[in-house]
């Protein structure tokens, strides 16, 4: 999901406390590396189109 003004880690961190999920378990199940989800949850880093798969995939969301 993208909207205009809000950076995607925001969304990511939204989602995370909603669903009461730990950023580390979220790292654990789609195999990235902790730092990486910390960095983006931050507004530190940007999703890559990878890594925004594989989030699509976790929180069961459709790619388009």
């Amino acid at each position: 999901m993208l909207v205009n003004g809000i950076h995607p880690g925001a969304i990511l961190k939204r989602e995370l406390d909603k669903r009461n999920i730990k950023a580390i378990d979220l790292t654990k199940s789609i195999q990235e590396y902790p730092q990486t989800i910390n960095a983006i949850t931050k507004d530190k880093r940007r999703i890559n189109p990878k890594l925004f798969i594989k989030h699509g995939n976790y929180f069961n969301i459709e790619e388009d």
